[in-house]
């Protein structure tokens, strides 16, 4: 499945007033976009709906690129920026930012979203983008292909542009001659079809806006108004970046679709929801919600119960003066104020970053030159002193390790690491990169293969297991300690963990191409004699680490 992995951010605008072609849309999108940069840095896309402006004006107007959100407005050159802005002009748009693991380089450009669906008939032509990642994609090229379509670009926004044409083309034929699209038929038929994470936004050949997000609610979407306009996105905090105060949650399963007649929505599917976890430890942005939930009590709390169970602290309580707590920055920073403020210290900036790049979802060729040049340490905090790194996830392990080596030339008496997040030891098919089987760190060392994990009985999983897995990537990295958060932790911090998707903490995954995924890479770790995990329902062996 590695071709066909993506996780991006989205956003949307639909003007209430129509009189003509608005810069708004365009500059819109712009701070919406900046605003969730960190979700995707492959590429920046944007397409637009115009009024008509003459016989032969084009209604959709599509650019995308190699390149971030910044420089994709023109950088510092100021009459490029306004030469994009004033090509943009429109009355409804859509953006996207690309983190994308699927395909190849050679046809990085064409992967970019959105995507434009052109035809001669208005009524059959769409522009659209989505952020998530579909399971079942092997079973839906097979379908397509079967009916003569040909998969020229191998990513899954091109599987959804050829489903959404073909319910057009049936709405069609089962309609009078000039007919309109129905964007909630589009909806129930793509939920009938699609197993996976789809948050979507589709600009119809109308020009209205249609939103779905899928049943089991895996990627965050939020929207809102102003007087302006209408505004959908990924994260809360790109709403506030337009003016928009107050937001709504896209409910999982639901359509909504703006419209000259207003606001319609529709709940089109129930199921047990699933929202992805990782948004909230290490995806989205501090001043965004995960849900309704603020992303910064979150991982505030993430910090609290880690100090509260935590073996060093009646140590730190009698010797405050012998250690020091910082973050591994940027999404571990209130988990680190919050573990020091537990104890009455404060959380020093003790690493720098130089980058904003993010190593996790960067290549890995890219990795290993980013990651030595990302950080740098400022010695004499840290010199003689029993140091606390705090860290919200580890996958692979890499980035750590290049820090911890930082931290112990600096002159650290100690290190000592804690984890905000639970071992990740599955692979993810929801549009999370995870790394290979054997790349997982906490895969490396299981003690009692016999002994299975599964979510319902979680908070009694096997502490001896845990702690040899703790103790050996602590030999691993070289430090004093390492520990991980507890399920209870991480249920204290979030809430109800029966709302959330845990799949690549325990490999329980909630839609059935999941776990038929897993199964898969099982069977082929195996035909490998790769090293074989029967401790563990759905995990296997993936290669996610293909980069545009």
């Amino acid at each position: 499945m590695a071709e066909v992995k993506e996780e991006c951010g989205v956003c949307g605008i639909y003007m209430k007033n129509k009189k003509g072609n608005s810069i708004i849309v365009p500059a819109s999108i712009d701070l919406m976009l900046s605003a969730i940069q960190r979700r995707g840095q492959s590429g920046t896309g944007v397409g637009v709906f115009k009024m008509r402006e003459g016989n032969y004006s084009k209604p959709f107007v599509h650019r995308k690129k190699l390149v971030n959100v910044e420089n994709f407005f023109g950088g510092d050159d100021s009459q490029q920026r306004q030469w994009v802005l004033n090509t943009l002009r429109g009355i409804v748009g859509i953006g996207h930012v690309r983190y994308g693991t699927s395909g190849t380089r050679d046809n990085a450009q064409d992967q970019l979203q959105p995507f434009l669906r052109r035809h001669g008939r208005r009524s059959k032509r769409f522009c659209f983008c989505f952020n998530g990642n579909l399971a079942n994609y092997p079973e839906l090229e097979k379908d397509l292909l079967k009916n003569d379509y040909d998969l020229e670009i191998g990513v899954d926004t091109e599987i959804i542009m050829h489903l959404i044409s073909l319910r057009l083309r049936f709405q069609q034929i089962n309609s009078q001659e000039n007919f309109e699209p129905d964007f909630f038929d589009i909806a129930r038929s793509l939920i009938e079809k699609l197993d996976g994470a789809y948050s979507l936004l589709m600009i119809l050949g109308n020009g209205d806006l249609g939103v779905l997000r899928d049943p089991w609610g895996f990627k965050p979407l939020v929207w809102g108004e102003n007087e302006d306009f209408y505004a959908v996105a990924s994260e809360t905090t790109a709403l506030r970046q337009v003016g928009i105060k107050s937001f709504k949650v896209v409910e999982p399963g639901s359509v909504i679709l703006f419209s000259e007649k207003g606001v319609q929505i529709a709940k089109l599917f129930n199921t047990k929801k699933a929202h992805c976890h990782f948004e909230a430890v290490y995806f989205e942005n501090e001043a965004s919600h995960f849900e309704n939930e603020p992303v910064h009590d979150i991982r505030w709390r993430f910090g609290l119960e880690l100090a509260k169970r935590d073996f060093l602290g009646e140590e730190i309580k009698k010797n405050p003066g012998n250690f020091v707590v910082f973050p591994a920055p940027e999404t571990a920073n209130l988990a680190a104020r919050a573990y020091a403020s537990y104890f009455g210290l404060t959380s020093e900036d003790v690493l720098k970053k130089f980058s904003s790049k993010r190593g996790f979802i960067n290549a890995k060729e890219k990795r290993e030159y980013l990651m030595n040049r990302i950080y740098d340490v400022i010695p004499h905090l840290i010199k003689d002193k029993r140091a606390i790194l705090i860290e919200d996830s580890v996958v692979r392990g890499e980035t750590l390790k290049k820090v911890i080596k930082l931290i112990r030339e600096a002159g650290a008496k100690e290190i000592h690491v804690r984890i905000t997040d639970p071992p990740v030891k599955c692979p993810c098919f929801y549009g999370i990169d995870m790394s290979t089987y054997d790349e997982l760190i906490a895969n490396k060392y299981p003690e009692n293969p016999e002994k299975k994990i599964s979510q319902s009985d979680q908070f009694q999983q096997d502490k001896q297991e845990i702690a040899h897995i703790e103790e050996n990537i602590a030999k691993e990295m070289n430090v004093d300690s390492f520990v991980y958060q507890t399920f209870e932790g991480l249920k204290n911090s979030i809430g109800d963990l029966d709302n959330l998707c845990l799949a690549c903490l325990n490999g329980d995954y909630p839609t059935p191409y999941g776990g038929i995924r897993a199964k898969e890479l099982k069977k082929g770790e195996e035909k490998l004699n790769l090293p074989k995990r029967e401790d563990e329902d759905f995990c296997g062996s993936v290669d996610m680490e293909k980069e545009i």
